[in-house]
């Protein structure tokens, strides 16, 4: 039996205090015999035994009166009230919270720490002989039912629980799982259920949309007893690195790049007082070798910024990392990121060499001589093969004649393993030839015009999307002219049809026309980019006037925005620099592999079990269904080329928390009885507790036993009188 105030359990040797009161008064008296005295002993005789029963019945009373008073201060747990009225089969739902801020400590102890004590209290106050069964419920990126049934084996469960995930959780799902599981108890013959939420009752968990709210709202019209425990700490703040990123993300070796780190103070409460400043030190590896060093101060529910260039001269995938000092919430104190140093891509040129091309045909300016940022390859069509493709970053079809089935799928299975396309469409392109092609590549609306030829006035191009990535160049204006007051020559107008089922395209650039009119009414598309599963696809049908790409007399020109167009298409299959918890990893290697290996962030090497599938040219090799843990992991796989020799690929992963559990601020108290009025809500903390009562009742059976000490006492009162009066 557990007490809330066991101290008073000393007290508990003065219950024998009515005992020797009434011992105390049965004085010895001097025995002196008279005449009389036969007549009264035989009488006594008769009386003796009620008056013995009498006696006893009042030291009862007295001695049962100081005894439940003793424990009412003591105030036992409900067990002692259900001991003595008898209760009925009782379930419990234990449902915890094990996102990323129950990693937050507070004097020694995490809210995950005191959660799995509360829920250990819990259970042990179910009584298996009774009858009692429980489940418990893990809430964190997905939601599971760890255990079912005997009390026993579902609190061994709980007690296995060591740590939180890095996740983030969704309360609205993990209400939907405690109602079947509380459902399932009542079939099992459980009479009273209860649904215990252990949390910190973070406010981005807690957020309490609609299908929370419906969620919450078919739990409590199914009759179950909803109790909420808070085990967050009182003090609730928390700084953490909320954004590490590179730009650009993919360099040659040598090349600059700028890493760009963010770090936000949380102050835990809206009201807090505390304004002063943050003082921390922070470090920045790359791979796992210390690069920079800076000294940070973060405004009180504030964030700062720094930066930092650096030049990597190895090529290959690499991890960046981002460390702060480390606080009371340990995993967002360090964030991982990366980037790819790689040589300047592969394209495969397929049309007319640069030589032959006719004037105004994309083609012409694709004879990139050196140190152009990549490095080109021509081939003719009939040439065109799996392997050819394979080893190409990007195809460029420019001016293409009419393809077979058999081309158009090969190219469509070398674009959707994550080869870039760029259809350079010129005067002398039949439209006719592409329709097919553009209806295999997933743009059935698209329509190309006739070919139309300005000289003077011309048509010039418009920067219709400022944000797209290989216009980023541009976006100063002192480098703008070079883009969008070149005389155009030649163009084919590019029309989408019903858009709205086309968002997917997007029209970076137009055509206006000046013709002295209103010029927006002579707008057409110049540039179509869309997705196709891993690659990146652009019709281009407006090639600049010759006179401005003749690369090595004129610096600049439209070369800047072909070998960013180019390197854009090229990187389509790129992976995200930060990949949240639970994704999947994956390799895209050119033949299946002969052996691969994956580290994780602790340095724990894995071997996958999935075998590599066949898409288009190209081979997919699953690593891992879910990342759990933060950091950067690594693939290491080994090919074997047509030749027979051993080919080797790395591959880099990062792997973050997520932003919103790093604000740990607790829901209002206020909004929590608003939405959920009929709840019971108390609170375990390591400092002050918050009151967050929705509903109050009463945790122990104190109020029971004052009321039977007041019973006793008046019970023996009114008997004693009676018995005084009738003995007179």
């Amino acid at each position: 039996m557990s007490f809330l105030n066991p101290a008073f359990l000393w007290a508990l040797p003065l219950v024998a205090l009515p005992v020797l009161i009434h011992l105390l008064n049965r004085q010895k008296y001097q025995r002196v015999d008279f005449a009389a005295m036969e007549f009264l002993l035989r009488a006594r005789k008769k009386l003796r035994k009620r008056l013995l029963l009498e006696d006893l019945l009042l030291l009862a009373l007295r001695t049962f009166a100081v005894l439940f008073f003793i424990l009412a201060l003591a105030r036992p747990g409900q067990e002692l009230t259900q001991s003595l009225t008898g209760r009925p089969t009782r379930g419990e739902v234990l449902l915890l919270d094990a996102s990323m801020s129950m990693h937050h400590r507070s004097r020694g102890q995490s809210s995950f720490e005191r959660a799995v004590q509360e829920g250990k209290q819990i259970l042990e106050n179910l009584d298996e002989s009774h009858g009692d069964q429980a489940a418990f419920i893990l809430a964190r990126d997905s939601i599971s039912r760890e255990a079912f049934g005997n009390p026993r084996e579902v609190l061994s469960t709980l007690v296995e629980q060591t740590r939180p995930s890095f996740g983030n959780t969704n309360i609205a799902k993990a209400a939907t799982w405690a109602l079947r599981s509380a459902e399932a108890l009542a079939a099992e013959g459980c009479e009273e259920v209860t649904v215990t939420f252990l949390s910190d009752l973070q406010a981005s968990t807690w957020n309490f949309d609609d299908e929370a709210q419906t969620a919450f709202g078919q739990l409590k019209e199914a009759g179950f007893t909803l109790r909420i425990q808070d085990v967050g700490s009182v003090n609730r703040e928390n700084t953490a690195v909320t954004r590490l990123e590179v730009e650009p993300q993919r360099v040659a070796p040598g090349e600059m790049a700028e890493v760009q780190v963010t770090i936000r103070h949380f102050a835990g409460v809206a009201d807090s007082s505390d304004g002063s400043p943050k003082l921390l030190h922070g470090k920045l590896f790359l791979d796992q070798s210390p690069i920079a060093e800076v000294d940070l101060e973060i405004p009180w529910n504030g964030e700062s910024s720094w930066s930092h260039l650096l030049t990597p001269a190895e090529s290959g995938s690499r991890g960046l990392e981002f460390r702060i000092d480390s606080d009371a919430c340990i995993p967002d104190d360090l964030r991982t990121t990366i980037f790819e140093v790689a040589s300047p891509p592969e394209v495969l040129l397929v049309g007319e060499g640069a030589s032959n091309a006719v004037q105004g045909s994309l083609s012409r300016f694709l004879d990139f001589p050196a140190p152009a940022p990549l490095r080109l390859q021509e081939s003719a069509l009939h040439s065109l093969t799996s392997a050819t493709l394979a080893k190409s970053d990007l195809l460029i079809l420019a001016d293409p004649t009419q393809l077979s089935p058999r081309f158009q799928e090969l190219i469509h299975q070398f674009v959707g393993s994550g080869g870039g396309l760029l259809l350079a469409l010129g005067p002398e392109t039949n439209a006719a030839d592409c329709e097919s092609l553009l209806s295999v590549l997933g743009a059935p609306s698209i329509q190309i015009g006739e070919p139309q030829k300005y000289a003077d006035p011309s048509a010039r191009l418009l920067i219709q999307d400022e944000t797209w990535p290989p216009l980023a160049f541009f976006q100063d204006p002192r480098w703008k002219p070079l883009l969008t007051e070149i005389p155009i020559y030649a163009f084919r107008p590019i029309s989408v049809e019903t858009p709205n089922t086309n968002s997917f395209i997007q029209t970076p650039l137009t055509l206006v026309r000046d013709s002295g009119e209103d010029s927006q009414a002579n707008l057409s598309a110049a540039l179509l980019t869309w997705q196709l599963e891993g690659g990146r696809i652009a019709v281009f049908t407006t090639p600049p006037h010759p006179g401005w790409n003749r690369f090595e007399e004129v610096p600049g020109g439209t070369l800047p925005f072909l070998f960013d167009l180019c390197g854009f298409l090229a990187n389509g299959n790129l992976l995200a620099s930060s990949l949240p918890i639970g994704s999947h990893f994956q390799l895209i290697l050119p033949t299946p592999p002969v052996d691969i290996q994956l580290e994780n962030p602790n340095g724990e090497r894995l071997r996958p079990q999935a075998e590599a599938v066949a898409y288009g040219a190209r081979f997919i090799q699953p690593l891992l269904a879910k990342a759990l843990l933060p950091g950067v992991w690594t693939a290491t796989a080994q090919t074997m080329s047509s030749d027979g020799d051993t080919l080797s690929h790395k591959k880099k992963f990062s792997v973050v928390v997520p932003e919103s559990e790093s604000n740990l601020t607790p829901i209002s108290s206020t909004l929590l009885v608003e939405v959920l009025p009929e709840a019971e809500t108390a609170q375990t903390q390591a400092e002050s507790p918050r009151s967050l009562s929705a509903h109050s009742s009463s945790e122990d059976a104190s109020s029971i036993l004052f009321l039977l000490v007041l019973l006793f006492l008046v019970t023996e009162t009114a008997l004693a009188s009676f018995l005084d009066r009738r003995r007179g």
